[in-house]
C-alpha cells in the first residue's frame, strides 16, 4: 500500500490564477468603459473639462500598466496546492520569488482527514477561496428564515460566480484539450466536506490525479457520493460581510445550533 507520507498526492491548485484572470477582465471592461466616455466628451462637448479628462487618461494608463505588467506576473508567481499525506489534507497558497529564490506563504488551512464526512463533485469550483464553510440551514432554509437582504446577497453571489466562470470555461476546455485529457473532468472537481461542515474545492485537470484521489478516499474508508452540484457553495465575495455561521472553523467537531 502507498504511504502517502512519502510519496504525498500533490495537486496543483489555479483557483489563484483564474481569479487574476477574472480581476483582469473586470479591468478590462472598465478601462473601455472610461476609453469610451474620454472620447463621447472629446469629440461630442467642446467644452470640456481637460483636468477630468487626464485624470480619467491616468486611470486608463493605470489599468493599462496592470493588466501587461502587474497581472501577468501576479499570475506566474502566486500558485497554490493540495497535499495529501497518510493522515491530513493541506491547502497552502504562496507566492514564489525566483529571483530572490524565496517562497511567502499567503494561506494555508490543514485539517485531518479523519474529520472527512463524504466526499461529492461540483462544476464550478473557481470561487473566492477554494476552502469554506457551509451554513447550518440549507440554502432554502436560508432564504426562508433570513432577512431579505442575506437572500439578495446570496443571488448577488451566485450571479457572481456564474458571470466569472463563463470566461474561465473556455481556458479549462483549452488546458484540458491540450493535455489531452476528457472534457468530463470539467464536472468532476472535488468537493470535500468535513464533520464540523468546512470544506475544500479541488480543481481537477488531470485523469491520473482524479483516479488517484479516488483510490486515496477509499483507502481511508470515506463516503464517495456520485452526486454534482453546480456551485457548492455561494461564497460571500469579502470576508469582511462573512456570516459567522460560514467562517472556517479550527474546531473539528460540529456544535449544535
Amino acid at each position: 500500500m502507498r504511504d502517502y507520507d512519502k510519496e504525498p498526492i500533490v495537486v496543483k491548485d489555479y483557483g489563484v490564477f483564474f481569479g487574476v484572470i477574472r480581476a483582469g477582465i473586470i479591468i478590462f471592461f472598465l478601462m473601455i468603459f472610461i476609453l469610451y466616455n474620454i472620447f463621447s466628451i472629446v469629440f461630442l462637448d467642446k467644452n470640456f473639462n481637460y483636468i477630468k479628462i487626464c485624470f480619467e487618461i491616468a486611470i486608463v494608463l493605470f489599468f493599462l500598466f496592470t493588466l501587461v505588467v502587474i497581472f501577468p506576473k501576479e499570475a506566474a508567481q502566486r500558485l497554490s496546492i493540495f497535499k495529501f499525506t497518510n493522515d491530513r489534507i493541506c491547502y497552502k497558497e504562496f507566492k514564489y520569488n525566483k529571483n530572490q529564490n524565496y517562497t511567502e506563504i499567503f494561506d494555508e488551512r490543514l485539517i485531518y482527514n479523519k474529520y472527512i464526512k463524504q466526499v461529492s463533485f461540483c462544476i464550478v469550483a473557481e470561487v473566492w477561496q477554494r476552502y469554506g464553510r457551509k451554513h447550518y440551514l440549507s440554502s432554502w432554509g436560508l432564504f426562508k428564515k433570513s432577512p431579505i437582504a442575506i437572500p439578495l446577497t446570496k443571488l448577488l453571489e451566485f450571479a457572481s460566480y456564474l458571470l466569472g466562470y463563463l470566461p474561465v470555461l473556455p481556458i479549462k476546455i483549452y488546458k484540458l484539450t491540450k493535455a489531452k485529457e476528457p472534457l468530463s473532468l470539467l464536472k468532476k472537481n472535488i468537493v470535500i466536506e468535513f464533520t464540523n461542515r468546512n470544506y475544500f474545492l479541488v480543481n481537477i485537470y488531470s485523469q491520473k490525479e482524479f483516479d488517484e484521489l479516488m483510490i486515496y478516499f477509499k483507502s481511508k474508508n470515506i463516503s464517495i457520493q456520485n452526486k454534482t452540484a453546480f456551485l457548492y457553495h455561494w461564497q460571500v465575495l469579502n470576508k469582511y460581510f462573512m456570516y459567522k455561521e460560514e467562517a472556517w472553523c479550527d474546531e473539528h467537531e460540529e456544535k449544535e445550533v
